[in-house]
């Protein structure tokens, strides 16, 4: 896809330049292989609308739901799980798999995932750990609404798809040589101009949202009142972390994508019960129904707004 200048910081502004200078020790940076591959995950997932076939069910044990799940359930979701990483390390093993790449972000990925992972979180997870489980995705679809907009809106030029002479010559030559080049290569030939804010930062403070608010909605093992929440900003690090290191984002925009992750969940947290002084953000009352409500909520503002496209309308692309 062609790229557009920047609407928003505009291209080589001081803020612009500021964020880039920053954020330049990721873009240089170069992890082995082994690490860099670890890094994805969390660098990549968050954001990719196939991980919602397996994430609410791992919040769900993770809250220490699953304790009395039958054992072929669990099996289906190690199968699920295994699945999805082997799909991942397929897709990156080779040059010729960018687009395949992209097959895991794709409207049918958007619609389909859920489905299998809200069954089995229903298969595997008690009432309150659905509940958390449902959480997260209405997070995700809810906090994912205002980054589509800032980002039609800004149209920021992703770090890797920035001008030499802005983003530094080392930083340009660094993305080359990164151990899993499909990474970029997919987001600079499909969403050159998607930058700010960070979706997937986005999505992995919806995914800790729940480790966070919900921990105490059950009885839980002592360590997890200190260990999941700091598990779930690991994952909200990592992930920023990850997308700074390939040149997808730049600090400004894993900041703001993460905020506005964190702003939805406690609003709707207050919706839902009132009040965040409540303690019942995972009410065993929601319903299984509600993602889906607000993925179609998502889907239609999208489509009649048109915010998805990734160049905003009216600017010249070079």
């Amino acid at each position: 896809m062609p790229t557009a200048p920047s609407s928003w910081p505009a291209d080589g502004s001081k803020l612009d330049l500021a964020d880039k200078k920053i954020s330049g020790f990721f873009f240089r940076l170069l992890l082995p292989l082994p690490l860099e591959c670890v890094l994805s995950v969390p660098g990549a997932f968050f954001g990719m609308p196939a991980f919602h076939s397996v994430a609410p069910a791992t919040i769900a044990c993770a809250l220490g739901g699953c304790r009395e799940a039958p054992e072929t359930a669990m099996y289906a979701y190690a199968m699920c799980v295994c699945l999805l990483l082997a799909a991942w390390a397929y897709v990156q093993s080779s040059p010729s798999r960018v687009k395949t790449q992209a097959h895991l972000h794709t409207p049918p990925a958007l619609v389909l995932s859920p489905m299998l992972g809200v069954a089995l979180t229903r298969l595997i997870a008690d009432a309150h750990a659905q509940s958390a489980a449902y959480l997260y995705l209405v997070v995700w679809y809810s906090s994912i609404l205002p980054v589509i907009t800032f980002k039609s809106a800004a149209g920021r030029r992703r770090p890797l798809a920035s001008d030499a002479k802005h983003i530094g010559a080392e930083a340009v030559k660094a993305v080359g040589l990164k151990g899993l080049p499909n990474i970029p290569r997919m987001h600079a030939t499909g969403d050159p101009n998607s930058a700010f804010p960070s979706g997937d930062v986005a999505g992995a403070v919806a995914f800790a949202f729940p480790l966070l608010r919900c921990t105490s909605s059950w009885s839980v093992t002592p360590a997890s009142t200190w260990l999941l929440p700091a598990c779930g900003c690991t994952c909200v690090l990592l992930s920023a972390c990850g997308r700074m290191y390939y040149q997808a984002h730049h600090l400004l925009d894993v900041m703001c994508g993460a905020l506005f992750a964190a702003g939805s969940g406690l609003l709707l947290e207050t919706a839902f019960t009132g009040g965040l002084s409540s303690g019942d953000a995972c009410s065993p009352s929601r319903g299984w129904w509600e993602p889906f409500v607000a993925l179609v909520s998502l889907a239609a503002y999208a489509k009649l707004t048109k915010v998805h496209k990734a160049v905003p309308a009216g600017q010249k692309v070079e």
